[in-house]
């Protein structure tokens, strides 16, 4: 039988895979392509009790794909064959779709944490929900492997464990000061950085921000000054062609996709390509200052922001 798992959490569908019969799985990625495909049925014909997982197949060539879907129609009389793609349209395919709830809505995070709990043969209070988001933000990843951590000491959990046990993991949340901060939103940085412990959260902006505006240049370079109108397609090519991700590729060249309602500002246009190895050079200077104790948390991260504001408007430094 085939699955399609079209949904956008990538941890339930692969709750979902580890559940499913057979237990042994053959994983075939994008790198392996259609040959790894080919080679992987011609392997799991001898052992009827494996099944395929295609894990990204929205990343494989078109017609790889078309060959990919007639080789799955073809061999999954007697075997499970999971396809994960957002885009895909089989029709002998049973569509699943397991998504992660939005960012903004709470009460639906909070159920998808007790249903990892459920997954995960775990019982979670109220408060220790509440708190694990906080602590963890929206990413179904670290929540799990806190999680993980957690089962290791009991099988319920409370507020009380979860403070006792768990990280707390701002780099999500530094990852969007960033593309706030170069974005053009200052005020609004300023705001989400202010909620945060600055002196130790500091380091790691500079970290986070320093990769961003590495992976500007090198997609600035790729496009050659190019970037407006961007389709998905060169988006992809992009991503395949730097190593950088497609979604990141896209957040920075500011590709809207269609089911947004909002008009998205490439980075680039914020910012000019050949300023950023100037850029990178200040904020070394800046975090230098930091780890000197010239200044302290928030008076570095107010000076990247002056320089990164200095960059948009006048473009120089």
């Amino acid at each position: 039988m085939i699955f399609l798992l079209d949904g956008t959490s990538q941890l339930l569908n692969e709750f979902f895979i580890s559940s499913s019969e057979p237990k042994t799985k053959v994983r075939i990625s994008s790198n392996e392509g259609i040959e790894g495909l080919r080679n992987a049925l011609a392997s799991v014909s001898m052992f009827d009790e494996e099944a395929i997982v295609i894990t990204d197949l929205d990343n494989w060539k078109k017609s790889d794909r078309k060959d990919a879907a007639h080789l799955i129609v073809n061999h999954a009389v007697n075997r499970n064959i999971f396809l994960i793609s957002r885009n895909e349209k089989l029709d002998e395919a049973k569509r699943v779709t397991l998504d992660q709830p939005k960012p903004w809505n709470s009460k639906a995070w909070e159920t998808h944490v007790k249903r990892i709990a459920d997954e995960l043969k775990l019982k979670i209070s109220s408060e220790g929900t509440e708190r694990i988001i906080n602590l963890c933000g929206n990413d179904e990843f670290i929540i799990y492997n806190e999680m993980m951590k957690l089962s290791a000491v009991s099988s319920s959990i409370n507020e009380e464990l979860v403070m006792k046990y768990c990280a707390y993991h701002q780099t999500a949340r530094l990852d969007d000061v960033a593309y706030l901060a170069i974005g053009g939103k200052p005020n609004t940085a300023l705001k989400e950085m202010a909620s945060l412990n600055s002196e130790e959260s500091f380091p790691i902006f500079c970290s986070i921000l320093g990769g961003l505006l590495i992976d500007m240049k090198v997609v600035h370079e790729h496009l050659d000054g190019n970037n407006k109108s961007l389709a998905w397609s060169t988006i992809q090519e992009i991503s395949r062609s730097t190593g950088i991700g497609s979604a990141r590729v896209a957040r920075i060249t500011g590709y809207s996709f269609s089911s947004s309602r909002e008009t998205n500002r490439s980075l680039l246009d914020e910012i000019r390509g050949d300023l950023i190895p100037l850029i990178i050079d200040n904020l070394q200077q800046i975090d230098e200052d930091y780890k000197l104790g010239k200044n302290n948390g928030f008076v570095a991260f107010l000076r990247v922001l002056r320089m990164l504001e200095e960059a948009g408007r006048s473009g120089e430094l």
